[in-house]
């Protein structure tokens, strides 16, 4: 979910409209000054792109406080805040070294040495025992990346809609650069200073993991946790502010149950629930397609085939004749509109009756001028769009992994399954109050039972009466 710049620092205009995984980028830098480190992992963003989000956060720390990381040996420059990588082609674009500043952003280009960096920044290893303003770690991902490390830590996974708000955000950017530069310049005057924030209830009782057994809305994981209080004092922090208010709890809310952001250990992914019923879809209706033919001419029966690389790949693709035939056997079946939306759809649209209306429109028309129709187009445009790379690094993997299953039953065509782990809307973080809860809450001084400092995973201790509860 897009968020308008508003009031934000490194404004552009009042109109622009910063997405996800720039404005998720800016609160994690953010919540270093309050003492937080977050580390962000991004899946899929292609090299390119993510070069110039890199290079956008590093200009906005301020020259000297942005390192890279691309060795073990690197890891020993953090005491020093050089940046090894401005010797490296490709890489001028980072900020000079100035040994004199704290660290504020570390990107770690090998996934092998995100763990180790995740244990050095919460235990103040490499210098950065004596830092009150703690550095966010900008990470790629890969098949070696540690999960199991400390401190909050979010993946961010890329897609083709999320990839196109990037750039065209960049290239506003790049028109207003004189602006930006100035932003910028007025950030960095205090980007340098500590930030105290205070949490107040109801919005720190969330920020611990909820009792064992409790039903209560919240989280249970202490990881989970973490995460939400780094990004309400970031997101705090970015309003010039010390203490969290409801427009800061649903900015974060939308960001941690939108589809661009999840925890490092949940394998919830879209996209790959989307490959999946679209490859079954496609091979239904090869399955259908070759039965009537030899029906019609008594040839030899249809054997079932497996999903290749090279047929998923067209299925991404949105304008290929697979995915262009596919949808005109869907259209000329009677009761196939379901089916048409496990293929994967951007929005909600459309509905039954927009799918009822382009079926009465191409019947009786012929494959090439089906695909002429503007309703038919507009279905194509619908429909979720993925990459080369997404199938390998998504679908394949998995499925070699043994994630993603596959299996014929008698004549019928191979179907393919998914666990219920992969399904969308499982995200601890749906387990939140609805932001409106809140803010209802904040504006009423509600409180929820204080937290057991002995341990804070025990109950609650009792509740002086007369104070409001929470609404779960």
């Amino acid at each position: 979910m897009a968020r308008s710049d508003g009031d934000n620092p490194l404004t552009l205009t009042a109109e622009s409209v910063i997405p996800d995984t720039i404005l998720l980028g800016r609160i994690a830098i953010a919540a270093g000054r309050a003492g937080y480190t977050v580390t962000l992992v991004y899946h899929d963003f292609p090299a390119p792109l993510l070069t110039e989000i890199w290079k956008y956060h590093a200009e906005g720390v301020g020259e000297g406080q942005a390192v890279y990381i691309g060795s073990r040996g690197d890891l020993r420059l953090l005491a020093q805040c050089k940046n090894s990588a401005a010797k490296e082609p490709g890489n001028e674009g980072m900020p000079a070294k100035n040994p004199s500043r704290t660290a504020r952003l570390v990107f770690v280009r090998d996934p092998r040495l995100l763990g180790e960096m995740a244990w050095a920044a919460e235990l103040g290893r490499f210098g950065m025992a004596e830092q009150t303003i703690r550095p966010a770690v900008f990470a790629i991902a890969g098949a070696e990346d540690d999960v199991d490390a400390p401190g909050a830590r979010l993946d961010a996974y890329a897609s083709p809609e999320e990839e196109q708000k990037i750039v065209s955000w960049l290239q506003q950017v790049e028109k207003e650069r004189q602006q930006v530069k100035k932003d910028l310049g007025d950030l960095q005057k205090t980007s340098e200073t500590p930030v105290a924030v205070s949490f107040r209830e109801p919005i720190d009782r969330l920020c611990w993991p909820r009792p064992l057994g409790s039903e209560a809305a919240g989280l249970s994981r202490l990881s989970d946790c973490q995460v939400l209080r780094a990004l309400l004092a970031g997101a705090c922090v970015l309003r010039n502010q010390q203490e969290p208010n409801a427009d800061d709890y649903d900015t974060v809310y939308a960001l941690l149950t939108g589809k661009l952001a999840r925890p490092a250990d949940e394998r919830a992914d879209a996209l790959v629930v989307d490959m999946v019923g679209r490859t079954n879809e496609y091979l239904q209706m090869l399955h259908c397609e070759a039965n009537a033919l030899s029906a019609r001419s008594d040839s030899a029966s249809y054997r079932p085939r497996r999903v290749t690389r090279k047929i998923l790949v067209d299925l991404g693709d949105t304008r290929s004749q697979a995915v262009r035939q596919l949808v005109r056997f869907l259209l000329k079946q009677t009761k196939n509109f379901q089916s048409f939306r496990k293929l994967g759809l951007l929005a909600d649209w459309p509905q039954e009756s927009d799918w009822q209306a382009i079926q009465r429109d191409i019947a009786d028309k012929k494959p090439k001028e089906v695909n002429r129709l503007p309703g038919f187009r507009k279905l194509l445009a619908a429909l979720q769009y993925w990459t080369e790379k997404q199938v390998r690094s998504r679908f394949h993997r998995q499925y070699k992994d043994g994630t993603i299953d596959g299996e014929k039953k008698g004549t019928g065509p191979w179907i393919y399954t998914v666990p219920e782990t992969l399904v969308p809307g499982r995200s601890a973080f749906h387990n939140l109050p609805k932001p409106a809860v809140i803010r209802a809450a904040l504006a009423a001084g509600a409180n929820v039972p204080e937290p057991n400092t002995a341990c804070p995973a025990c109950p609650p201790l009792a509740q002086p009466a007369g104070q409001a509860q929470v609404p779960e």
